[in-house]
């Protein structure tokens, strides 16, 4: 069994967040495509038939919904541009309403399991329990659940542990 301790910080939950996200923008990938096909549809037939840009001046109701289309395309960007803030606040919230999360987490490595220990609780979880595992140059994320994991900073890990952890959980997903 190999045993990985690590002490979680902002930093690593951001990043957790942000891997968690990229999930959710590959899902969403299909509805923005076709938002964006219909905007460049609306736009061409504006701009090559005068008709169509005189309507908007005639039609408040034309009016009013590019108004609200202008509306909910800059909202969605202050979104996007928001978001690094909102992941930082989220890690901030997250270490101080959980207790324990901000002690030492130890991750028991076994070949039937995996183990996680906390100074608040113990938990064990089969390996094909697991619903999947991401990394990215800062940390590796084991999914429990759609909405639940567990980080593990690549920085606080030896390379042979890292390299263990990354095989079973290769074995354990495919």
């Amino acid at each position: 069994m190999t045993r990985i301790e690590v002490q979680l910080d902002e930093a690593d939950l951001v990043g957790a967040y942000r891997l968690m996200g990229r999930r959710n923008t590959r899902q969403a990938r299909p509805a923005i495509a076709q938002a964006t096909i219909l905007a460049a549809i609306l736009v061409a037939l504006v701009l090559l038939f005068p008709d169509a840009r005189a309507s908007f001046g005639r039609s408040p109701l034309l009016a009013g919904l590019l108004g609200a289309g202008l509306l909910a395309a800059s909202l969605l960007f202050a979104l996007l541009a928001a978001l690094p803030l909102l992941f930082r606040r989220a890690a901030r919230r997250t270490l101080a309403e959980h207790p324990g999360l901000a002690d030492p987490i130890a991750y028991e490595i076994g070949e039937d399991r995996l183990g996680i220990v906390t100074s608040r609780s113990q938990a064990n979880y089969r390996w094909d329990e697991l619903h999947g595992w991401r990394e990215d140059e800062r940390i590796v994320l084991i999914v429990l659940t759609r909405q639940l994991f567990y980080v593990v900073p690549k920085a606080q890990v030896e390379p042979a542990a890292l390299d263990a952890l990354r095989a079973r959980l290769g074995r354990a997903m495919t």
